[in-house]
């Protein structure tokens, strides 16, 4: 699920408004915002049986207690009655290393309730494997700057081989982001990722809610 906001002159990415946001307390308000569309229109899927995975993106704000982001998710899911939707929480692991504890605490919490998370650009850190000692990711993102011009850089493609197989074994599921062609994905299949992400398989589409 990609963020944007209605501007006098088009669509605003986050990277403008979301400092802005966060400079007046409002991330984990907009986060619950983004949460109940894709809920929503998690449940108008399910409803046509189209079984469907959204990835959602938190800010640490809405990781912390005071949030609490856990019960209102609970009532949320419970009331929308997924029988094959699955909502996927994420965040990069640069800033779950920051804020460790609450992380942790958040993350097994939700896991509780029948969720799954997801740690964004993914072996960006000296000790990504490590990280999995304390946090119980379902999905790893493979950091995107391995993804640039693929083909040319066998280095990468050894590094992200090497990743899917460390994921492999701990029974976690790798995801390749930012693939722009047709190469790089068959080579990406090859290094062993089980899901592909970017503009070659399909550009970002406005959410339906109401299908």
């Amino acid at each position: 699920i990609l963020l944007r906001m209605n501007g006098p002159q088009g669509e605003v990415s986050p990277g403008f408004f979301m400092p802005i946001a966060e400079k007046h307390g409002l991330n984990a308000e907009i986060d619950r915002w983004v949460l109940n569309q894709a809920i929503t229109a998690l449940k108008a899927r399910d409803r046509h049986g189209i079984p469907t995975t959204f990835f959602v993106k938190l800010t640490p704000d809405s990781m912390q207690p005071q949030a609490n982001l856990l019960q209102w998710l609970d009532r949320a899911l419970k009331q929308a009655a997924l029988k094959h939707g699955r909502l996927v929480l994420e965040m990069t692991e640069s800033k779950v290393v920051t804020m460790l504890r609450p992380a942790q605490e958040f993350i097994t919490a939700w896991k509780k309730l029948g969720g799954y998370f997801a740690l964004e650009q993914f072996g960006s850190g000296l000790n990504s494997f490590q990280l999995l000692n304390h946090i119980d990711a379902d999905y790893l993102k493979i950091d995107r700057s391995f993804m640039a011009d693929l083909p040319q850089h066998p280095e990468n493609q050894k590094k992200i081989t090497e990743i899917c197989t460390q994921a492999h074994e701990m029974k976690r599921f790798a995801i390749a982001e930012w693939v722009e062609d047709a190469a790089s994905t068959s080579l990406l299949f090859a290094c062993g990722v089980d899901f592909v992400q970017g503009n070659f398989l399909q550009e970002p589409q406005p959410l339906v809610v109401n299908m």
